[in-house]
């Protein structure tokens, strides 16, 4: 134990003795070193058998870089289904709405068929409204070549009385030889391809088509007035029944539905197209 003692004094008193530019000599190589092993290249081994170095490793201190962009991308993408959905909910509002209508007619009837008033809302204030607003967004220029363009409007009543009532009175027969609709749902759907179209879903339904609401608003006017007489006929020819179509009623329902709505939209669109 005491030579032991002796010898550590010893090499104490031969450290205190060595000169200090010795001493800062050596901390300068050690602290060389330590950079050199610092800044050296090193290699590590990943999963996959290939080598990454630590240069590598501090362009991304995180690790998660492919992570982020990763998350970025899906971002990205849900942004861009947000924006088709919202395209095409806009390009078919109309459709929309109409099976929006439906989904809440059979979920609450009452609201609809009691609530609403649907013999004043439907039949007099809508329909007043959207040929009012057709009056307001349209030209008169617009509304004078549609009905002046005889071969077009023409044709549009040969197609909606003619063919229309012809494939749907064929269709009728055939299915009443296979037995798969009754009698009487066969000649309502010859009867309902008798009559003119409504003006107001004419109108609507062309200017969501991207069509000319001009020419639909002419030719559902002119097809309601040649209704009063085309329609009795071919019921008649058709299914050998007559009909009565009360003329009385037509003609004061068209001027009040559509004629006043639609030259008091004009009137407004001068005046405002003036200003």
């Amino acid at each position: 134990m005491g030579r032991l003692q002796w010898k550590l004094r010893r090499y104490k008193s031969k450290s205190a003795k060595l000169s200090p530019s010795v001493m800062s000599s050596s901390t300068e190589r050690n602290a060389s070193s330590q950079d050199d092993t610092m800044t050296q290249p090193t290699t590590m081994k990943h999963n996959d058998n290939e080598f990454i170095t630590n240069a590598e490793i501090d362009d991304d201190p995180s690790g998660c870089a492919s992570f982020d962009s990763a998350h970025e991308t899906m971002i990205q993408v849900g942004a861009d289904i947000r924006q088709e959905i919202s395209k095409s909910l806009i390009s078919n509002i109309l459709l929309a709405m109409m099976l929006s209508s439906i989904l809440l007619a059979w979920l609450y009837p009452k609201l609809g068929a009691v609530y609403v008033q649907p013999e004043i809302s439907a039949s007099w204030i809508a329909v007043v409204i959207i040929f009012f607003v057709s009056g307001l967004s349209m030209d008169t220029a617009s509304i004078i070549h549609a009905g002046t363009n005889i071969k077009f409007n023409t044709f549009i009543q040969l197609f909606n009385f003619v063919f229309v009532s012809a494939v749907c009175y064929l269709f009728s027969l055939l299915m009443l030889q296979y037995e798969v609709i009754p009698n009487s749902l066969a000649k309502g759907l010859v009867i309902c391809s008798c009559l003119p179209p409504s003006i107001c879903s004419a109108v609507v339904l062309t200017k969501s088509a991207g069509g000319c609401p001009a020419t639909a608003m002419i030719n559902a006017v002119f097809s309601n007035l040649a209704g009063i007489i085309l329609s009795p006929i071919l019921i008649f020819c058709y299914l050998g029944v007559s009909s009565h179509v009360d003329k009385s009623s037509v003609i004061p329902m068209l001027l009040l539905k559509v004629a006043l709505p639609l030259l008091a939209g004009q009137l407004v669109h001068y005046f405002i197209s003036r200003e």
